[in-house]
């Protein structure tokens, strides 16, 4: 029996995968580790050879912050929406998110997906700027 054919749908989510892994500065091994699977696992799953699982994109959401919407359907939220969200969320949580954009464009703008450690460790370091900044107490509603 020959290969058998990739869909158009297959190879567009095989293409988004290997978008957020590049991105990511990770190479297919590391990538695999990431996704708890086999690099030979993985590999199929860029090639479009197989799909990807509920389960893996789980693990996309948790460990690279991908949303399932971006994997199946290549849309993430509309803007308006995030803006709304944004407009609904405390002071404190949109100086937040402004400066972790302002991290994000200065500092980590190849890091398109990064990995949920390393989110962290900006995280807090830009809560540590904002207390420093602000005079916070400790007990702030600010990300650790």
């Amino acid at each position: 029996m020959g290969k058998k054919e990739i869909s158009e749908e297959r190879r567009q989510m095989a293409q988004r995968l290997r978008r957020i892994r590049e991105n990511a500065g990770l190479t297919q091994e590391k990538f695999a580790e990431v996704m708890g699977i086999s690099v030979s696992a993985y590999k199929k799953l860029e090639s479009g050879e197989n799909r990807i699982s509920l389960s893996g994109l789980k693990k996309l959401y948790e460990k690279m912050h991908v949303s399932a919407d971006y994997m199946l359907y290549g849309t993430n939220k509309n803007v308006e929406e995030v803006w709304e969200a944004i407009l609904n969320t405390s002071e404190t949580e949109k100086m937040f998110l402004l400066t972790r954009l302002t991290v994000y464009f200065t500092k980590m703008k190849k890091e398109a997906f990064p990995l949920q450690e390393e989110q962290k460790k900006h995280d807090r370091r830009i809560a540590k700027f904002m207390k420093a900044l602000q005079g916070y107490e400790e007990d702030t509603d600010l990300p650790e």
